[in-house]
């Protein structure tokens, strides 16, 4: 009886060496080989006949264990195609709270990535439906959305077909390329004009400071009754834009000169140029000699091709030289 057990642990002992586990019960096949074993550390060891990859270890219909092509799921990497109207891949949750499904990538790569190239027109790549939510892009220091469309449809498209809006936004935007607002068919760059604003809708907090210049209204188009009581005050007006707002656009432009003894002397003085706006000219002459003023002319002063002017002439009933001056106040204009 010694000499049985002996045989039977020489046969059991090569088992053991090769599988590295102790067992608790162990099943061999006629020429010794480990068919089934469950070890005391609570793994199992099944003979792998039949087994591949994707095959899972089941019954058929009389008890017999086989291995079988599993019948749904798939298996990581995975590549396929699906031809059936149901959904090829569903997730659903009915209870609890989490989330459904949580993608996330933290090595820098993308976290979702969908390409669709076939499909009809009016099909899209992907379609996210929320009645809470919607559908949340949280950019960190980069891009939050970056939308790219090499086709002539819309790049971006946003629909609200209740009463709410179509699309906000929160902060600056910034458009490049050419903008185009229906109905109205706005389509130019860095222009607004009466159709595109409403009456009463557009005010001076809507209007950075200093950023609306006379180059960006064209001539003749902004009248008193585009302005809120019918009024343009200086405190509405940058101090360049052409308008007097300040005794800084003031100047007085003096030209004197010498009159000879028993003589005439004609003396004139005018603006810088053909836009400013005259005030007033004077003559002068020195106090207390026989020299006097026979004339006094404006010139050009509504001319809008030659700068306005003043002219005047003295004549001199003394026999020494004295100084004269012609002089005129005006305003600058841009």
């Amino acid at each position: 009886m010694k000499s049985v057990c002996y045989f039977f642990l020489v046969l059991l002992l090569p088992t053991l060496a090769a599988t590295a586990q102790t067992p608790a019960l162990e099943v061999e096949n006629s020429t010794g080989a480990t068919l089934f074993q469950v070890n005391t550390d609570g793994s199992l060891i099944v003979n792998p006949q039949g087994a591949t990859n994707g095959h899972v270890l089941t019954t058929d219909a009389s008890g017999n264990a086989t291995w079988q092509a599993s019948a749904g799921g798939f298996m990581l990497p995975f590549s396929g195609s699906w031809d059936q109207l149901p959904a090829a891949f569903s997730l659903s949750k009915t209870a609890g709270g989490g989330d459904l499904m949580t993608l996330r990538n933290n090595t820098g790569g993308r976290a979702l990535w969908l390409s669709m190239t076939g499909g009809v027109p009016g099909s899209v790549g992907m379609f996210l439906q929320s009645s809470h939510g919607g559908f949340q892009v949280v950019g960190g220091n980069g891009i939050g959305v970056d939308v790219s469309n090499n086709s002539t449809s819309p790049a971006l498209r946003a629909v609200n077909n209740g009463s709410g809006l179509a699309g906000a936004f929160q902060g600056d935007v910034s458009v490049t390329g050419v903008l185009s607002l229906e109905p109205s068919g706005l389509s130019c760059t860095g222009c607004v004009g009466s159709d595109e604003v409403q009456d009463n809708t557009l005010s001076g907090i809507d209007v950075l400071d200093g950023t609306l210049t006379g180059n960006d209204i064209a001539n003749g188009t902004v009248t008193g009754a585009d302005v809120q009581n019918g009024s343009l005050t200086a405190s509405d007006v940058d101090a360049t834009s052409g308008f007097y707002v300040s005794k800084t656009q003031l100047y007085k432009n003096d030209v004197p000169d010498t009159i000879p003894g028993n003589g005439i002397r004609f003396v004139e003085a005018a603006c810088a140029d053909a836009n400013d706006l005259p005030l007033f000219g004077d003559c002068d002459g020195p106090s207390g000699a026989p020299v006097f003023l026979l004339s006094i002319t404006s010139e050009d002063w509504t001319s809008t091709t030659n700068p306005a002017s003043v002219a005047c002439t003295f004549r001199s009933e003394t026999v020494v030289e004295e100084n004269v001056e012609a002089s005129i106040t005006c305003i600058g204009v841009d």
